[in-house]
C-alpha cells in the first residue's frame, strides 16, 4: 500500500484500448512518481491525479470507505482552477485555503493541468500541503524579534511564526490577526510598501516580500520598541567598553588635546555601533527570509523526477530492446510526459 495510489471512479471500468482505459493505465503508471514525491516531501498530505473522465488516483493509499471518488470533487478549486476555462495558458496554480475532504485539515494545493498529445484537457495533477506543514517551515527559521506571516492573495494567513509549527485551527484573515494595530493592519492589507524594504507603521516596522511561484507574500513585522531596546543594549555594551578604555587613556594621558580627541572618538564609535547594529539585523533577517521556503520545498524533488524521466526515455527509445507491446510505448510516453509536467510545475 505504501507504493500504490488508490484509484476510484464512477461507472464501469472502460476497455483498456479505449481513451479512458489508457488514461487509467497512465494514472496507475504514476505510482513510482507519487512515491518519490512523498519521500522527498514527507509532509505532503496527498499527491493525486483528478481525471475529467470521473476518476481519481490518490497517493498515499487510503481505504475507499474513508475516501473515494465523488462528483463533488469537480467543484473543488484543485480541479476547477486547472480547467481550460479558468487556466487557458495551462500554468501552475495555487488554491485558496480549504478543508481537506479526506480529513487532513486545512490545506492549500499546487496543481497543473494535464493534456493529451492533441492538447485536449484530461485532468489535473496536484500536491497538497497542510497549513501545519507551512507553519513548520516558518518555525525552522530564526527571525529574532520579528514575527513572520505567510499570506495568500486573498489575505488569508497560511502560516505564522508565532505558532511555533502548530497548524492553524481555522482560516484566519490578516485583518483579524492584526486588529489590535490599525496602522499596521491597513498597511499590510494594502501592501503599499516597496518589496524588500522596511516601512514604519505606528509602533511597528514591516517588510513585505513576494514568494516566487506562488500567489503569496511574506510579511516580517517587528516591534519598534523591542528593537530599540536591543539597539540601546548594544550601544550600552559598547559605551561601557569605551568608558573603560577612556579611563585608561585618561590615566596615562593628561593633555587637553588627547582628552578632546578621545571625546571625538567616543562620539564616532557610538554612531558606528548604531549603524553596524542596524545593518547586521537587516542583513540577517533579509537573508533568512529570502532562502527559507525555496530551500525547503523544491530542491529535493528534482533528482527522483529526473531519474523517472530518464528511465522512461530509455524505454521509449528501446535502448535495451523492444518493449513487447505497442501499448507499453504509450505508457512510457505518458510516464515521461507526466514526470516532465510535475518537474515543470516544481521549477515554476
Amino acid at each position: 500500500r505504501d507504493q500504490i495510489a488508490n484509484l476510484t471512479g464512477a461507472g464501469a471500468i472502460p476497455p483498456g484500448v479505449s481513451g479512458a482505459g489508457r488514461e487509467i493505465q497512465m494514472a496507475l503508471a504514476l505510482n513510482p512518481l507519487f512515491e518519490a514525491t512523498r519521500q522527498q516531501i514527507p509532509d505532503a498530505a496527498w499527491v493525486y491525479y483528478t481525471s475529467k473522465n470521473h476518476f481519481l488516483a490518490l497517493y498515499p493509499w487510503a481505504p475507499s470507505r474513508d475516501f473515494h471518488w465523488s462528483e463533488n470533487l469537480f467543484g473543488y478549486d484543485f480541479y476547477k482552477l486547472g480547467t481550460p476555462e479558468r487556466d487557458p495558458t495551462r500554468d501552475a496554480f495555487w488554491t485558496d485555503i480549504y478543508l481537506d475532504a479526506a480529513g487532513k485539515g486545512l490545506m492549500a494545493t499546487v496543481g497543473k493541468p494535464v493534456t493529451d498529445p492533441r492538447g485536449q484537457f484530461r485532468g489535473t495533477i496536484d500536491l497538497d500541503l497542510t497549513l501545519g506543514t507551512m507553519s513548520r517551515f516558518l518555525a525552522a527559521g530564526e527571525f529574532g524579534h520579528a514575527r513572520v506571516l505567510l499570506v495568500n492573495d486573498k489575505n488569508h494567513v497560511i502560516a505564522d511564526s508565532d505558532d511555533r509549527g502548530a497548524p492553524l485551527g481555522s482560516v484566519t484573515g490578516l485583518a483579524d490577526l492584526l486588529a489590535g494595530s490599525p496602522a499596521l493592519r491597513q498597511a499590510a492589507l494594502k501592501s503599499g510598501d516597496r518589496p524588500g524594504t522596511f516601512g514604519i507603521h505606528g509602533a511597528w516596522l514591516m517588510q513585505t516580500r513576494p514568494i516566487d511561484g506562488a500567489p503569496w507574500r511574506m510579511l516580517m513585522i517587528i516591534d519598534r520598541g523591542a528593537l530599540l531596546l536591543e539597539v540601546l543594549r548594544s550601544i550600552w555594551i559598547g559605551i561601557a567598553g569605551l568608558g573603560v578604555l577612556a579611563a585608561a587613556l585618561v590615566a596615562f594621558e593628561q593633555r587637553r588635546r588627547a582628552a578632546g580627541a578621545l571625546v571625538e572618538n567616543v562620539a564616532a564609535l557610538k554612531g558606528m555601533t548604531v549603524t553596524l547594529a542596524n545593518a547586521r539585523d537587516e542583513a540577517l533577517q533579509a537573508n533568512r527570509t529570502k532562502s527559507m521556503l525555496l530551500a525547503n520545498v523544491s530542491h529535493e524533488l528534482r533528482t527522483p523526477l529526473n531519474a523517472i524521466i530518464g528511465f522512461s526515455d530509455l524505454m521509449r527509445h528501446r535502448i535495451h530492446g523492444p518493449l513487447g507491446n505497442a501499448h507499453y510505448e504509450e505508457y512510457a510516453n505518458d510516464i515521461q510526459r507526466s514526470g516532465q509536467m510535475l518537474l515543470a510545475l516544481i521549477n515554476d
